[in-house]
């Protein structure tokens, strides 16, 4: 069944709104000649509902101060779904924004229409709540051999957006491993997407998705709502993330400044009140400013910190995340007057990046 927009677009409730969604259905439906079965999912109504709010809440410039949805049409799969999405909305909106969230989400409930009176109906509205945490919408099982990404683009001429996803999906493991167990370091030396790329993408995302669904009318295209939502969630995360990080000025380069690093994560850490993570790697750069005393070329910490120190030592994971990911075997300094500069030796990145993506 194609899309009915063509019939519906000319009722007359309809001028009344400059916008509006036709949604699928479920359930067998008597027409003229013979009875309509739909066979589509919840989950579809669910998606194409959060997909609605999210598109709007961008369209908007992010700036939305109230989300009300009205369910006081009686119990059925379409207020369930419509309090599901207001609960996914405002999960989504917290991760982007965190702190500076400003959006109020409602409930608007009426009383009953009773047959025979004119009213006044009291309409009463309940504000939801939805707490977050710093947390990941995904996990290393995710990302390892493009897991997510193929269940979500499966088909072989999808290659582009399948390695497109992944490699979103990863950054922002790398980016959210990095300040959750505190190694910032490697996002400098990493980098991460900017904010209008992962825009662009999730646009063209929440687009194809909807066109999935509402392909055919009659049928679900069987999707995994729990898979989509850890991509909407995920990339509404990393793009907040990219806000902080580019206010904060922690932009990806060679080498950084330590003393910059610590100032500038600080901030970091305070507006995701990750305050354990900012004494422990305060306290981890002023023991490498301490042991520092000369000018040097660029060394390993681990010669600088013992007398016996080679650059053949081997690191292990456990110790790297204890200082703050600045481990001395895998990091060098430079120092130059009062200024150190620190940065990751080229043959570990790789190992870094897998422990950084296993505990994610």
């Amino acid at each position: 069944m194609g899309n009915p927009d063509s019939v519906f677009k000319k009722h007359p409730h309809l001028q009344e709104h400059t916008e509006y969604i036709i949604m699928p259905s479920m359930g067998s439906y008597s027409a003229k000649q013979e009875k309509i079965h739909f066979n589509c999912h919840y989950s579809d109504i669910v998606l194409i509902i959060l997909i609605d709010m999210i598109e709007s809440f961008i369209k908007n410039d992010e700036q939305v101060d109230k989300i009300i949805i009205d369910i006081s049409s009686g119990h059925n799969y379409y207020v369930s779904a419509m309090i599901e999405a207001l609960k996914h909305i405002d999960t989504w909106i917290k991760l982007y924004k965190w702190n500076n969230s400003i959006t109020i989400f409602l409930i608007a409930v009426s009383e009953p229409i009773i047959p025979g009176f004119s009213g006044p109906y009291k309409i009463t509205f309940e504000e939801q709540q939805t707490r977050i945490f710093f947390s990941s919408p995904i996990n290393a099982k995710d990302i390892e051999n493009t897991n997510l990404a193929r269940n979500i683009f499966p088909e072989k001429e999808m290659r582009s957006q399948k390695r497109n996803l992944n490699e979103i999906l990863e950054n922002f493991g790398l980016v959210f491993s990095s300040v959750k167990n505190n190694s910032p370091l490697f996002i400098y030396t990493n980098g991460y997407h900017s904010k209008e790329s992962l825009k662009e993408f999730l646009n063209e995302f929440l687009k194809n998705t909807k066109k999935t669904i509402l392909n055919d009318y009659l049928n679900t295209p069987k999707l995994d709502k729990n898979n989509y939502l850890k991509v909407f969630h995920t990339i509404g995360f990393y793009m907040g993330l990219v806000d902080r990080l580019t206010s904060f000025g922690i932009n990806k380069m060679d080498s950084v400044e330590i003393k910059n690093l610590c100032d500038s994560v600080r901030k970091l850490y305070s507006h995701y009140n990750l305050l354990l993570n900012d004494t422990v790697l305060g306290n981890e750069v002023s023991r490498i400013v301490a042991k520092i005393k000369e000018d040097c070329d660029w060394t390993s910490l681990n010669e600088i910190f013992y007398e016996s120190g080679s650059d053949n030592g081997s690191p292990q994971k456990r110790n790297f995340f204890a200082h703050a990911g600045l481990e001395s075997n895998v990091t060098e300094c430079n120092k130059t007057g009062e200024q150190i500069f620190i940065r990751y030796k080229v043959n570990w990145l790789n190992k870094i990046k897998n422990w950084l993506i296993e505990s994610i």
